[in-house]
């Protein structure tokens, strides 16, 4: 995974580079290991020419099966610039600077949520709603229905507002409740 992505960067990395960086890591060498067991012998995370071929043909087996099972589409379109050009239609960046952390700050969190909205929703929705949770929390006034410019429906924007207000350790502390956890401190999530 990481060797496709870094092909997607300017610089993008070598399959020698990416098996050498794993074996370090994964040797006793590594400061990852925990200290009693680091030996710092170059050794220990030596790749051989012959693992080395190894590690590249898994490497480069795995890549194709990641780019088959998405279906070779490596681009992904993000919210964040629809966000500030929306933000900026809207003529609100000149009077609330405040707004636009706000918003990308939703953004990143949508990204975290369990409901993985980036891969059910279209990205001019998550812009719409990381810009009205955004606006809810600075006290921005928009013009009513505003999100209907840009194709969003009401009941659409309701869910991902709902989704955005919920944090990750109230999802999960509720779903320890509903599998049977005895959380009996534990308060149902409602959202106003």
């Amino acid at each position: 995974m990481l060797f496709l992505a870094s092909k997607l960067t300017e610089h993008p990395q070598k399959p020698r580079d990416i098996i050498n960086v794993y074996a370090y890591l994964l040797s006793p060498s590594s400061p990852l290991t925990p200290l009693s067991a680091s030996s710092s012998t170059p050794l220990s995370y030596y790749v051989s020419e012959s693992q080395y071929i190894t590690q590249r043909s898994i490497l480069l087996r795995h890549e194709a099966l990641i780019l088959k099972s998405i279906g070779f589409q490596t681009h992904v379109a993000l919210p964040y610039t629809l966000a500030f050009n929306y933000l900026k239609s809207l003529s609100v960046l000149t009077h609330e600077k405040n707004i636009l952390e706000r918003t990308f700050a939703h953004l990143n969190d949508f990204l975290c949520k369990p409901a993985m909205v980036y891969l059910t929703h279209n990205v001019n929705e998550i812009a719409v709603a990381g810009i009205y949770l955004a606006a809810k929390e600075v006290g921005v006034r928009l013009p009513e229905r505003w999100w209907e410019v840009w194709d969003v429906d009401r009941e659409v924007l309701g869910f991902l507002v709902v989704v955005g207000r919920v944090s990750v350790e109230e999802v999960f502390l509720v779903e320890g409740k509903t599998n049977g956890e005895n959380n009996d401190d534990v308060l149902d999530v409602t959202i106003v």
